[in-house]
């Protein structure tokens, strides 16, 4: 029963609205310096997020989102090639797809074509293919990497929901990734395909692209007037593993789904835990090293 409620109570809430007036506040710009930086030790401290990594000391954040969203130090996460995760979270899920079902769960499962596209009815983009999931939690680097090299051809706004996406959500509500808020990269590899899906949620409705300019955020005010459609921006961008793809003002999920072609190529098979493990930015997600 309490987990009924649960999921009613923020079924009833105004997720997009909340979520937008979260990035405002954490945005803002404390005037008396003191404390300024007692909000952010207090955020730091609060979330136990290591700031040895960040690329700049504390006092020289300005705002919360800008701690949350801050860059790390170079080299502080070697890329491990060809395949490595794609951000710093825990790797949840790891295993094959077809086009129609990316859960083992039939009465749950969603196309490949409904997650990319954002349409159940569009054709999926491969036939059969590998899908790894990772979740990001509020302490967590929260930019987002290339996990393959390749050419970046088109990047997909789709809008939608904004529920939790942390792990009891996610169990109870296992279509959640399909009716979320997500950007999508499609990116064209010298085998076959990669799609990087970072898929919003509840106070963390705020995305950004990389590789658009002038810059793009999802959970816009004028979203909240207006549901926008699906929207892509074609491109050609050389991309090479480890660049930085987008950013989340706030924590959430990122799914990356490989075709069958691009699975091929690889010298190891793909990591597929029993359980979720942590994994960091530049993790190589194979079971043994690539041959040189």
């Amino acid at each position: 029963m309490g987990t009924y409620l649960l999921l009613q109570l923020v079924k009833i809430l105004p997720q997009n609205l909340m979520s937008h007036l979260t990035g405002l506040l954490v945005e803002l710009r404390i005037p008396h310096p003191y404390w300024a930086k007692k909000a952010r030790e207090w955020f730091v401290s609060f979330f136990g997020i290591n700031m040895a990594e960040a690329e700049h000391p504390l006092d020289e954040y300005s705002t919360i989102q800008s701690v949350f969203t801050r860059r790390l130090k170079p080299g502080i996460r070697p890329i491990q090639g060809p395949f490595c995760s794609p951000a710093d979270g825990m790797f949840t899920r790891s295993g094959p797809v077809t086009t129609a079902s990316i859960l083992p769960a039939k009465a749950h499962s969603y196309s490949t074509g409904e997650l990319v596209y954002g349409d159940p009815a569009h054709a999926a983009p491969f036939a059969v293919g590998w899908s790894c999931t990772v979740y990001l939690a509020p302490h967590n680097y929260h930019r987002v990497h290339a996990p393959v090299s390749g050419t970046l051809k088109a990047i997909r706004y789709i809008p939608g929901k904004l529920w939790p996406v942390a792990p009891f959500f996610a169990k109870h509500l296992p279509r959640l990734f399909v009716e979320n808020e997500r950007v999508v990269f499609d990116i064209k590899t010298d085998r076959g395909w990669a799609y990087v899906v970072m898929v919003g949620a509840l106070n963390v409705g705020k995305i950004t692209p990389a590789h658009i300019d002038p810059p793009f955020y999802s959970n816009s005010a004028d979203r909240l007037l207006q549901v926008p459609p699906v929207t892509t921006v074609t491109c050609s961008h050389k991309i090479q593993i480890g660049d930085e793809l987008g950013t989340f003002m706030l924590g959430s999920t990122v799914i990356v789904l490989l075709s069958s072609k691009e699975m091929e190529e690889y010298p190891a098979s793909i990591l597929s835990p029993a359980h979720p493990i942590p994994v960091q930015l530049g993790t190589s997600l194979l079971t043994e090293a690539p041959q040189p």
